[in-house]
Order: structure tokens, then sequence, then C-alpha cells
């Protein structure tokens, strides 16, 4: 029996069974038909996003507070010792007091050590013999131990 064009193209022959396996060739054809599909809504996806087009981006997805940021942030950029630094000198009045706070200022954390700065030595003596077990724990309560481990009193 011979086949003419239609039932070649159908992968058909003249007794009407698929030729060699039609089934999964059709499967396969659909397979692949649907992974060039993916593949191109993938490139498709990934150059909108570069290219700032395609879905406006949502405005609740991925959502952060500053809270969570600003860490991150200067970890990053290597900050983290600078901004506890700062944050012990906004609270610098409070934990030593107003006389205390005039004769002194932080300086550095490095290495959890607290790093103080003393103008005289009469003041430096005094806080280091005297105020310096109350003056960390007070640091540490209010910081945390892992924070701060121990306070070096300069002149």
């Amino acid at each position: 029996m011979a086949m003419d064009r239609g039932d070649m193209r159908s992968g058909r022959t003249g007794g009407g069974e698929p030729r060699g396996g039609g089934r999964r060739r059709v499967r396969r054809l659909r397979e692949r038909s649907v992974r060039v599909t993916r593949l191109q809504w993938q490139r498709s996806a990934v150059l909108n996003e570069w290219r700032g087009t395609g879905e406006a981006p949502s405005a609740t997805k991925n959502v952060r507070g500053m809270e969570d940021l600003v860490p991150e942030i200067i970890d990053a950029l290597g900050l983290k010792e600078r901004y506890e630094t700062a944050e012990m000198e906004q609270v610098w009045r409070e934990l030593v007091g107003d006389f205390n706070a005039g004769l002194s200022r932080p300086v550095r954390i490095e290495r959890r050590v607290l790093f103080v700065q003393i103008s005289q030595a009469t003041a430096l003596y005094h806080m280091e013999r005297t105020l310096k077990p109350e003056l960390l724990r007070k640091i540490q309560g209010r910081f945390g131990e892992e924070r701060i481990r121990d306070i070096r009193f300069v002149g």
C-alpha cells in the first residue's frame, strides 16, 4: 500500500498504526516546546528586570524595615565599630553623669573593648579605680555583654 504525503506527515502508515513510537515523539515535541517556552519566559523576565520594564515592582514584596537594613549596611561597609562608638557617645552623659561626661568621652570600640579618653589624670585615676566596675555593668546592661567586655581609660 502506498502512502501519500498526508500520511507521511501524520506519521501513519497504511494500516493506521503509529510509525515507530509516534506517541513518544509527540510527547517529546510537546516537552521540548514547553521547555523552549519556559526558557523564553525566563530570558524575557531577566531582560525585563535588567531593563526595568515589565511588571511594576510590588509595594509589599521584600519589604524590610530600616531597623533590619541599617545593621546589614553598616556591617557590609565595615563601620560596625564606628557605629557602636557613635551610639555610645549619644548615651555617655546619661551613663556617667554630667560631671564625668565633661571630663571624658568614648573614643572607639575595638575588639569589644571600649576606649575612653580622659582629660585629667585625677579623673583617670578616679574612673579607673572606683567607677569602672559600675560603669561596665551599666554599659553591658544597656548594650549587652557580647558587645562590650571591658573598658580602658586613656589619658
